[in-house]
This record gives structure tokens, C-alpha cells and sequence, in this order.
């Protein structure tokens, strides 16, 4: 290479040199060429340069000193020294100035500091001062038209710590990488950015006065000063060059006038080179300095073009700018004590405020970019520029999106702009945001980088008036909210993609919502599929983790972005108006059966949920206007609220309406303005109810749609054996069988999406923690706020009007979700304090009348069945607060007991079977209350005082019948169908048709006998437990015959002759369990043991046989069930009831007159009563009808218990008829007399009214 130095050796001498202090590189003179002052003559800018060997080496430092003769830099150190100084100084014209003056966007004044002889370019001291004046108003004129401020004020002084440069750690990128930045349209160090707002930036720069330039050579230290500003320049402005020779610098030192005129030459040229200006902008749209045509500017090889002549390689203008931004800084860092005294500190200062002025300018459009041919038309030429325009748009907008600009570089770009110049620079980036966004997917990683970018820019506020630019132009944007999205029957889908905000919350993992994430995450090509099918992946608990994670982030992020928007006073209503508009459209999402379409993805309302969440979660419920729903400035009350769609939680339409005319009354409440967090707090409940429990809903229906297709195809495969020999039913099923499992692999995709987003426990946790915010609400309404348990009462409050009207569905949003928690998510509902919650579910069971909806009270009842410590295991502190609540203590057990009677009626179709897993609810929680001393004495005192308790007895006993019915029926039908299929060869004599249906019968009386054990058990369970404790209800009148006789029937099944008959195979797969079952029927017995109920069970004959209770003995004692006392009580129990019968025989009572009888059991009447139709009916028959129907049994009119009128004449003659009939079968001998059965004890009634002794069933 001869004697041209290595690109190594170059970057080592230059790094040298760079180290050498500045005043020494100030006074140096490089002993490698010759100095303008020693030729006299400017050397040809063609001719090599005796400085660096090649310029084509890319090795220019960031931080490159430029070397000068100590003559340049005399002669410059006056014009920088005057460019840059902040002192008071006066203006051509006399006026002094205390500080800079300015005159617009991106230009510094073109002062000419002319010397005794006329100045360096020729011009007279009067020229140079109308040029300044021209200029000044000329700049004044472009700013205003292009929308920027020309009066903004200088920015405040920058704060840098002291130190050594040697002290500071240095940050600067070395060329290599610098290189392949610009190469890439960056050019700027990449970093993590963080938008600090700052004060306002200002948009003009220092205007110099005119000082003459010294004659004489400058002194030493002079020189120093000089070399240190313009090294300063040249490492942020020059940093992209190669550096220039002495000549160059000698040439710009003489023939520019200041500091300011050199930075503004400088990227004048450079965008004029390499950023494409065009003919004519450079005076019109930046106006520098005017050229003489006798000026030695006028030459056609301009100062900066010099430099500019340099460059290495062309980078784009705001890579340029933002470079030379971000090196002023580098400056303040490597030379903190330096950079913070004048006349460093206003440079650098300077140098920031036109690096964003200009870069302000080129995004507008007020400096058009390009090379239009002239051959071209205008048409053409406006196309060119609007072309140009939107690439350097589109540049700008991905040097942000992968965070290329310095930090505080964009926040100051927006705090400085107008209006006007902010919505030319950043609405093409807010389409090009809605655009990218729109196409993002999870499956995708950029989607964080337009969600960063869009909350970095709505993050930008003022430090003195906390405004947020950017917020209120994204708001005002046409595209925010749309006028005609409403109007669409398709609102809420295209509130996702028309609207700027909705592709930013549309972010989904649910299958059904984004396709790409089902190939990403959960599934998995099948690899001998021709179709590309998809094949389940199951995926780890730590998988999961990090999917829940990178939802949490963009939530997070879209949570940041809205709440910017909501703080900004100027952008809150519209705001506001979004997220109204949001549930406005989307009402339709809490229907069973929706219309996918034309409603928003669950995605994007599940995010919505958790941004409302985070705006929800330090509201204070007593700040809160309960009675917003009701308000005439409500953005909610008008649309949503009404009562032919959302029922309230009691009020009938009528009550409704009388309400409102209450509250339309008051003129005080009407003016009253509502406040933010009231606005923020129902809009959450909404979003809820749209959001969170749809999705539940939909996930639970899908749960159980996956159980029933596993059931048919494990069905169908089962049977395989036996339709596969068929042709016509082997292509069949097979077809079937194809099809349910490629359903199944679907179902369970999106089934496993499902579980990554509503099992989030961040999710369940704050959905939690929101609806306990809102029971507190609710309590607050009904007048019993509850903040920690030992502040609950004991008292039920009186029902409050509010609360009456509200819609049902703030209750039973909280029911769905919870049962959904503990369902599937049992430990987390442990973690949570619930205090509030718990004390509104247990009010609400207590008083169910404060509720008009009894599946509402029914679903609050489930809530506490699966927290029960029998069902559930996990929610073992969940179920203690329930259980020790005071109002629970004092009103759960007697609540539950009535609310199991009033179900028996609920208007609904399927309200025979809903009865029965709602009393299935309530016995398991009533054994689990029995164990608690103060719950049983609940019911203890209830069967005595109340007498509710009776009618309970009677739908315990109505249930347990039908149950253990239906039960036995269902076994006797399995038993003769397994029994069938033993023989082999008669079962395969049958048609296949006929075994496939036989064995699809079996699998339905399977699970029917399943269903029915499982509610049996229950029942029985709680008649023994009722009946060890509690005797005399069951034993009046009304209820010991029909609870004698179903335990006659039962035992009759389980030890008759046809017992054999429920003998299955596995019965513990159904829960069946005779051994059990007979050993609580005995129990029953003994429980009630006493001579009321042996005459019931005399009284039953259908089931009752003398031999029936030898072979229960017989079949207790052999099974080891019961003690020898137990069993001898048995024995005794059946001898006192054979002895009442034979009694019975003896006296003959069939010739009663029909008078006496009762008409609807023909029996002889004990206690004749008279209803209001005129008939006379025996009490115990109509009590026990009253106890399952309220009416008359002769003409189904209304009838009460109260309603009814003793027959005493009635009485008195079947009392005395009897008594006859008795003395004649005494006097005869034909039966033993008993004391209790004679006419005298019968007039003596018992505690319930009713008069007991002998009665005959004719």
C-alpha cells in the first residue's frame, strides 16, 4: 500500500488525536501540510489532501477534531465567541438585549459580523443589517404558514453534573457499528427509550449581533476557547464525515459569519445533497444569509458543501438530524464541567433546538425532499411530493417502532410543535400504527412494539401544564370513533377494526378470535394429513406461564395507553365516549344466542375487562352516585337500562316506573354532575357483564358439549364390534365416528386456549377483587356497608327502593363467575378477601325476598353447595365465613329450609326437575350446618314454634318417594338387561338394530339411575338426620301415614321376594348401596318409635306385611347392621303394630253412615272440618293436600289452612257413634280395651289441634 495508512492505523491515529485536550489541538499547527496563512491561497478542494490518505475509509469518529491554523482560528474564534455568547448585547439596530431574540423554526439569525473593511462576504455593516431584518420577517412569514411558533420561548438551561471527561464512563458507538446504522436508514445508537416530558422546547434559535471581526491575531488562550467550540461542532455536526482538511476549515472560517450560520449551512447542504431539497427551498422555506453575486459565497463551491463534500455516505435527513441531537448530548456526558459554562452550554443548547426545528420542518412537508424532473407537470410533481412526503413518514415511523431515536428526541419533536405542524408529522403515523396493529397477532412479536410506540407517544405531556399533545390529536382523529360505526348492524366487529384504538385491544390467544396463534401454540400439523389439519398440543404449565405473561404485557401496555388518554383533560370525553360506545355495541354479547358477527372477539373484550379493571381498582364506593344508572346526564341509564330487556332485582314495570317519577322529582339530584369515578365505576360493571361472564358461559357450554361428544364416540367405538360387520352401518358410523373425533380435536383446541385466558390468576384474582368492589357498592345501597368481618350485623336491613331497581344481573354476574372459580379454579377464590361478597350472598339467601327471581336465589344457594366442605375441599376458608357470618348463624338454616318448599313452584317448564338439584344443593349444606351446634338449634326451634317446618317434612318426604321410586325402577331395568346379555346366544340371535338400541337404553337408565341415587341419598340422609332429633312432626296426622307408608314400600323392595330384582352388577359405579339404604330405613323406625306411628303404619295397606319386618330382621342381623337392642326394639316396634291390627279387625266400623266418612279417602273422619265450598272434609286429609297445594280440592279455588271451620256437631256425633261401637265390643270380649283409644281420650285434641284413635280404610 505504498504510503498510505492501513484502516486500522487511520482509526488509531484518529483516536490519538481525539484524546489530545482541546486547547492543545487548538495551538497545534500539523506539520503534515501547509497552512492558508502560509500560502496565502486556498488550496483546490479537487487536489488530494495531504490529511487523511482516503476518504473512502469509513473510520470518522463520532467525536472528530478538526484542525485549523492558528490564523482560522483567530479569525473564527471572534465570530463563534459573538454567535454563541448569552450575554446582553446590542443589535444593529441599538436595542439591548438581555436575551436571544427569535425569529422562527430552525434559524438562528443570519447575522453577518462584518470587520472594519466590510465583513467576509463583502457587504457593508447597513447591508448586513437589512439582510437580518429581511431574513427575520421572512422566517417569521414561513413558520407561520407552515404551522410553527415563531415566539416560542429558549429552553431552560439543561442541568449537567461536574466531572472529568477521564471520570465519565463514554457511551459512543465505534464507526463500524455507526456504519451499518446509516446504512440501514437508523444512524443512531440503538437504545432502550423512556419519553420524559420536558418543557417546552424552543423552536428559533439565538439571533448574534453584528461584531466586528478583530484585525489583529487573537491571543492564545482565545484561540483555546475558539478550537474547543468549533471541536464541539464538528463532533456533532460533522460526526458523519470524514474529516476535513485545514483548507476546508480556513475556507469556512473566513467566509461564514457565526456559529448559527454554519450549523444551518451545514444541514442546509447536507439535505440539500443527500435528502433530496429541492430547486428554490433553501431560500424559501430556511431563509440564510442572501448571497451577493459579488460575494465570495456566491462561488460555486459553497462553505458547507466543503464539508459536506466529505461525507463518507449519505444517511436519511432525520437519521442526520437525530444523530447530531444525540451527540450534544455525548458532549455533555464525555465533558460534563465544560459543558455546562458558557459559551458551551448555549451551544450545545443551540445546536439541539435546530436539529429538532429542522427535523419539525422536513416531517411537515415545509421542506419538500426530492429530485422531480422538470420535464414533469405539476400534477405530477405534487404526486412526487406527496410520494416523498409519505416515505420519509414511513421512515420516521420505524426508526420509532424499533426505538432508533435518541431518548427525548421525539418527546421534544411533539412538546415543540403547533397544532398544526403535530397533526401534519404524527396522523400519518397514527394511520400507520392503526394499519400495523391491525395485522398483529401473539403468534408475532412486533405486536409490542406498536404497542409501545403508541404509549411512549400518548405518554408525552408538558411539565408545566400536564397536557398531552399527542393524546388530543389521536382523539380528534376522524378514525377515532367513527359517526356511522353505531349505525352498523355490525357495530361491535367493527369497532375493532375501524376505530384507532380497537385493533390495540384486539390482542387474542382464543382460538376462535386468531387462527395464527392455534398453528403457534396449541397445535400442531397432523403428518399424514392431506387437508393440513390441525392436531391438539398440549402444552406445559410453564408454556403457559409464558403465554399468560406475554398477554400480560400487552394488556398492560393497552391499559397505559388508555388511561394517558382518560388523564388528559382535553381527551376524556372522547374517551369516555368510546368505551360507551364499546358496550352500547356489544349489548348483544350477554345473550344465549348471539350472532358472532356483529359483536366484538372475546379477545378484545377480555382485555377491555382488564383495562376497566386497572381504572376500577382504587375507586371508593362512597364516592360513587348509585343512582347514576338513573341520571339524566347517564351515558348508560338511557340505553341500557330498561326494563323489558334487563329485569330489576325485585320491581315490577309498574314500581319501575313509579321510581323514576320519584327521582324526576327531584330537581337538586338532576343538576348534579357526575364524576369521573362514578362514570368509570358502572362502566366497568357493564364491561363485566359483556366481557368476563359471556365468556364463562361460552367455556362452560363448550366443557359440556366436549363431555357429550367423548360420550358418543366412546359409545359408537364400544359397539364397533358390531356394526362394523354391517356394510351400510359400518360406512355410517365410520363416517360419524371421523367426524365427532375431528370435532373433539377442535373443541379441545380451543377448549386449551380458553384455559390459558380465563384461568390467568392475575385475571381470576382482580375479577374477584372488582366484584367484591362492587358487593360493597350494593351493601353501601342497602345501608350496611362492610369493610372487615367484625363489623358485620346480625340484623337483615329493610329492602331499599335503589337496590329493588337495579338490573338483576350485578347479582347474578357475581353468582356465575364465582361458581365458575370454584369449579374450575378453586385454590385462587382462598387467596382473595372476599369479606363483602361473602356478607351480600349470604344476605341475599337469608332474605330472599329481597330477590323476585327464585333461580337467582337458587344460583347465590349453589354458590354455598360447592364451597361446602363435602363437595369442594379447597374452599375450606371460604365456606368458615359463611358458616360464621352472624346473619347465618341467626337465619341461613330456617332460610334454606323454606326456600326448599317455595321451589316447588316456579312457573318455569322445567321446573319438576329444577327442583330437585336445587334441594340436592340444600341438603348438603344442611348436612353440613347439622354439625354446627347453632344451626341445628335453628331447625330444632323451628320444628317446635314455626310451622314452616311441616311443609319442609312434606317435600322431603314428597322427594324421597318419587326418588327412591325411580331409583329402584331404574335398577330393576339395568338388572333385566344385564341378565339379558349373559346369555350370549340368545342375545346374538337378536337383530343388531335391536341390540344397539337395547344397549343405548342401558347407557341412559344407567346414568337416570345414577342422577336419581345420587338425589335419594340426599334426602334419606336428611330424614335420618331430622328424625333423631325431631320427632313430633312426623308424626301429626297429616305427614306420619304417608311417611309410614313410604317406608313400608321401600323396605318391602329391599327385603320382599323381589329383591333379587335390583341385584346389578358394579353398583357402586350408580352409588347404589342396600346396605346403607336399609339400614337408614330401620334407623327411621326406631327414630319415630311410638304409638302414634304404630297406628300409621298399621294404617298402610298397601306395602305393610306381618312377614316383611321377620325377613328386615332376618336380613339386619345377618348383615351385622344393628346392635341386639336395636334389633330387639325393631321386633317389639313390629309386635305393638300386628297388635293394632288385630284390634282393628275385632272392631267393625264398616257400617259407619257416609256422613262420617271423608270424601276423598273414605275413611272414618277424626277431626271433620268445614271449607269455605261448603264441603266437610277430614283435617288431615286437607292439611296434607294444603301442604303441596294451596287450593280446594273440589273447585281449585285458593284455600288456607286458616280458611278452615271445625265441624264440632260433625265431630261430636262420630266421637259418640264410636263410643258405642267400642263399649259393644268390650261388653262382647271381642278386644282388648284400650285407654287411649276410647271415646273419652279421643275428645281430649293433641298440641296440633287434631284428635288421634282408631280409623278403618274401608
Amino acid at each position: 500500500m505504498g504510503d498510505q495508512l492501513t484502516a486500522e492505523e487511520l482509526r488509531k491515529r484518529r483516536l490519538a488525536r481525539l484524546a489530545t485536550p482541546p486547547v492543545e489541538a487548538a495551538s497545534a499547527v500539523s506539520a503534515e501540510s501547509p497552512t492558508v496563512a502560509e500560502s496565502g491561497t486556498l488550496p483546490d478542494p479537487s487536489a488530494p489532501a495531504t490529511g487523511p490518505p482516503d476518504s473512502t475509509i469509513h473510520t470518522a469518529p463520532s467525536t472528530s477534531n478538526v484542525h485549523a491554523s492558528k490564523k482560522d482560528i483567530d479569525d473564527l474564534s471572534t465570530v463563534v465567541s459573538a454567535a454563541t455568547a448569552r450575554k446582553s448585547s446590542t443589535d444593529a439596530t441599538g436595542m439591548e438585549l438581555d436575551e436571544p431574540t427569535n425569529h422562527g423554526v430552525g434559524h438562528a439569525g443570519s447575522h453577518h459580523a462584518a470587520s472594519k473593511k466590510g465583513g467576509p462576504a463583502g457587504l457593508s455593516v447597513e447591508s448586513c443589517k437589512r439582510q437580518k431584518s429581511l431574513q427575520s420577517a421572512e422566517l417569521t412569514h414561513v413558520a407561520g404558514v407552515h404551522g410553527f411558533d415563531a415566539t416560542t420561548a429558549p429552553p431552560p438551561k439543561r442541568s449537567t453534573p461536574d466531572g472529568d471527561a477521564d471520570a465519565m464512563e463514554v457511551d459512543e458507538p465505534t464507526f463500524d457499528t455507526a456504519k451499518t446504522a446509516i446504512t440501514a436508514a437508523s444512524g443512531i445508537q440503538s437504545r432502550s427509550r423512556t419519553f420524559v416530558p420536558c418543557s417546552s422546547i424552543v423552536c428559533a434559535a439565538q439571533t448574534s449581533s453584528v461584531t466586528p471581526m478583530a484585525s489583529s491575531v487573537a491571543s492564545v488562550g482565545k484561540a483555546a476557547a475558539m478550537a474547543e467550540n468549533e471541536a464541539v461542532l464538528n463532533r456533532i455536526f460533522l460526526a458523519d464525515m470524514v474529516e476535513a482538511t485545514q483548507h476546508h476549515l480556513a475556507a469556512i472560517a473566513k467566509q461564514v459569519s457565526g456559529t448559527a450560520d454554519l450549523v444551518q449551512m451545514v444541514i442546509a447542504e447536507y439535505l440539500a445533497r443527500y435528502g433530496g431539497l429541492k430547486n428554490g427551498q433553501i431560500s424559501n422555506a430556511i431563509p440564510l444569509r442572501s448571497v451577493s453575486s459579488t460575494s465570495s459565497m456566491a462561488a460555486s463551491t459553497s462553505p458547507s458543501s466543503l464539508a459536506v463534500d466529505a461525507l463518507t455516505e449519505p444517511s436519511s435527513p432525520i437519521v442526520y438530524l437525530a444523530a447530531c441531537y444525540q451527540r450534544s448530548f455525548t458532549e455533555e456526558k464525555e465533558f460534563p464541567r465544560r459543558s455546562s459554562e458558557s459559551p458551551i452550554k448555549e451551544l450545545l443548547a443551540e445546536s439541539r433546538t435546530l436539529c429538532l426545528a429542522y427535523s419539525r420542518l422536513i416531517l411537515s412537508g415545509a421542506i419538500r425532499l426530492g429530485r422531480p424532473s422538470e420535464s414533469r407537470d405539476d400534477q405530477e410533481a405534487a404526486a412526487s411530493d406527496s410520494s416523498d412526503l409519505h416515505a420519509l413518514h414511513e421512515e420516521f415511523f420505524h426508526l420509532m417502532l424499533k426505538e432508533r431515536f435518541p431518548p427525548n428526541f421525539v418527546v421534544d419533536l411533539i412538546l415543540g410543535c403547533s397544532e398544526q405542524a403535530l397533526s401534519r408529522i404524527f396522523n400519518p403515523v397514527i394511520k400507520m400504527l392503526h394499519i400495523g396493529m391491525a395485522g398483529a397477532s401473539y403468534a408475532r412479536p412486533e405486536h409490542r412494539e406498536y404497542l409501545k410506540l403508541l404509549r411512549e407517544l400518548c405518554s408525552v405531556k408538558s411539565a408545566l401544564s400536564n397536557v398531552r399533545p399527542f393524546c388530543e390529536l389521536f382523539v380528534r382523529n376522524e378514525a377515532f370513533l367513527p359517526r356511522d360505526v353505531l349505525a352498523s348492524p355490525y357495530a361491535g366487529l367493527e369497532l375493532l377494526h375501524r376505530t384507532l384504538l380497537g385493533p390495540f385491544l384486539s390482542l387474542s390467544l382464543f382460538a376462535q378470535d386468531d387462527t395464527e396463534v392455534v398453528s403457534a401454540f396449541f397445535g400442531q400439523k397432523h403428518p399424514s394429513s392431506a387437508d393440513g389439519s390441525i392436531l391438539l398440543r398440549r402444552n406445559s404449565q410453564a408454556e403457559v406461564g409464558v403465554l399468560q405473561d406475554m398477554m400480560q404485557l400487552s394488556r398492560q401496555l393497552s391499559c397505559e395507553i388508555v388511561y394517558a388518554i382518560l388523564v388528559n383533560p382535553s381527551s376524556r370525553a372522547e374517551m369516555l365516549a368510546w368505551l360507551v360506545a364499546v358496550v352500547k355495541a356489544n349489548e348483544k354479547r350477554s345473550q344465549l344466542r348471539l350472532d358472532d358477527m356483529a359483536v366484538a372477539t372475546d379477545g378484545f373484550m377480555i382485555n377491555l375487562v382488564f383495562v376497566m379493571q386497572q381504572l376500577s381498582l382504587k375507586v371508593r364506593v362512597d364516592k360513587v352516585d348509585p343512582y347514576y344508572l338513573f341520571h339524566p346526564a347517564s351515558q348508560l341509564g338511557e340505553h341500557q337500562y330498561n326494563i323489558s330487556k334487563d329485569a330489576c332485582v325485585r320491581m315490577t314495570e309498574q314500581e319501575l316506573t313509579e321510581f323514576r317519577a320519584e327521582l324526576e322529582a327531584d330537581r337538586s339530584w338532576q343538576q348534579k354532575e357526575t364524576k369521573f369515578i362514578t362514570e368509570c365505576m358502572f362502566l366497568s360493571v357493564y364491561v363485566h357483564h359483556l366481557s368476563i361472564v359471556p365468556c364463562v358461559q361460552r367455556y362452560v357450554r363448550r366443557s359440556r358439549y366436549i363431555r357429550e361428544l367423548q360420550r358418543a364416540v366412546h359409545e359408537l367405538e364400544s359397539t364397533e364390534s358390531l356394526w362394523k360387520i354391517v356394510p351400510q352401518l359400518a360406512a355410517q358410523n365410520g363416517a360419524s365416528l371421523t367426524k365427532w373425533r375431528s370435532q373433539l380435536n377442535k373443541l379441545n383446541i380451543s377448549k386449551q386456549s380458553a384455559d390459558v385466558v380465563l384461568f390467568d390468576r392475575v385475571l381470576v384474582l382482580r375479577c374477584l377483587d372488582f366484584y367484591d368492589n362492587l358487593a360493597q357498592l350494593l351493601l353501601h345501597i342497602l345501608g350496611t356497608p362492610v369493610s372487615q368481618t367484625s363489623n358485620i350485623s346480625s340484623e337483615i336491613p329493610p329492602i331499599s327502593k335503589l337496590f329493588s331497581a337495579l338490573p338483576a344481573w350485578f347479582i347474578e354476574d357475581m353468582a356465575d363467575f364465582i361458581l365458575f372459580v370454584i369449579q374450575y379454579k378453586p385454590r385462587v377464590i382462598g387467596e382473595q378477601n372476599t369479606t363483602a361478597l361473602v356478607h351480600l350472598l349470604v344476605l341475599l339467601v337469608c332474605a330472599p325476598y329481597f330477590v323476585s327471581n327464585p333461580y337467582l336465589t337458587a344460583k347465590l344457594i349453589e354458590v354455598m353447595f360447592l364451597v361446602s366442605p363435602a363437595i369442594q375441599k379447597f374452599t375450606e376458608k371460604l365456606y368458615l365465613q359463611i358458616r360464621t357470618n352472624p346473619i347465618a348463624e341467626q337465619h341461613l338454616a330456617v332460610s334454606l329450609m323454606k326456600f326448599y318448599t317455595d321451589i316447588e313452584t316456579t312457573g318455569a317448564s322445567s321446573e319438576f326437575y329444577d327442583k330437585f338439584t336445587i334441594r340436592y344443593h340444600i341438603s348438603i349444606i344442611f348436612k353440613s350446618l347439622w354439625e354446627n351446634q347453632n344451626h341445628r338449634g335453628q331447625l330444632i326451634e323451628e320444628s317446635i314454634n314455626g310451622n314452616q317446618f311441616v311443609r319442609f317434612i312434606n317435600m322431603l318426604m314428597n322427594d324421597t318417594t318419587f326418588l327412591l321410586d325411580e331409583s329402584l325402577q331404574s335398577l330393576k331395568r339395568i338388572h333385566e338387561l344385564q341378565e339379558a346379555m349373559k346369555d350370549q346366544e340368545a342375545w346374538n340371535a337378536q337383530p343388531r338394530e335391536a341390540q344397539q338400541s337395547r344397549a343405548a337404553q342401558l347407557a341412559t337408565d344407567e346414568r337416570q339411575c345414577r342422577s336419581y341415587l345420587t338425589l335419594a341419598r340426599e334426602s334419606v340422609d336428611m330424614l335420618h338426620n331430622l328424625s333423631q332429633h325431631i320427632k313430633e312432626p312426623f308424626t301429626r296426622p297429616e305427614l306420619a301415614d304417608r311417611l309410614a307408608a313410604m317406608l313400608n314400600f321401600n323396605l318391602q323392595q329391599l327385603c320382599g321376594p323381589k329383591c333379587k330384582n335390583l341385584k346389578v352388577k358394579n353398583g357402586d359405579k350408580y352409588g347404589w348401596d342396600p346396605r346403607r339404604l336399609l339400614n337408614q330405613l330401620v334407623d327411621i323406625y326406631l327414630h319415630l318409635d311410638c304409638e302414634k306411628f304404630e297406628q300409621a303404619i298399621a294404617n298402610d295397606e298397601r306395602s305393610y306385611r306381618p312377614e316383611l319386618f321377620d325377613d328386615a330382621v332376618s336380613r339386619i342381623s345377618k348383615a351385622m347392621l344393628k346392635s341386639e337392642a336395636q334389633i330387639r326394639q325393631f321386633e317389639g316396634l313390629a309386635a305393638r303394630v300386628q297388635q293394632v291390627l288385630r284390634e282393628r279387625h275385632e272392631l267393625d266400623l264398616s257400617d259407619a253412615p257416609d256422613e262420617f266418612r271423608d270424601p276423598l279417602m273414605d275413611t272414618i273422619m277424626e277431626d271433620p272440618v268445614l271449607l269455605p265450598s261448603g264441603h266437610v272434609i277430614d283435617r288431615a286429609t286437607i292439611v296434607r293436600h294444603l301442604l303441596n297445594s294451596a287450593t280446594d280440592p273440589f273447585n281449585r279455588q285458593p284455600l288456607q289452612e286458616d280458611m278452615l271451620t271445625p265441624a264440632t256437631e260433625l265431630k261430636a256425633e262420630i266421637d259418640a257413634w264410636k263410643a258405642r261401637k267400642y263399649q259393644t265390643a268390650k261388653s262382647s270380649g271381642s278386644v282388648l280395651y284400650n285407654e287411649a283409644d276410647s271415646p273419652a281420650s279421643a275428645q281430649t285434641p293433641d298440641n296440633d289441634g287434631s284428635t288421634p284413635g282408631p280409623s278403618s280404610r274401608l
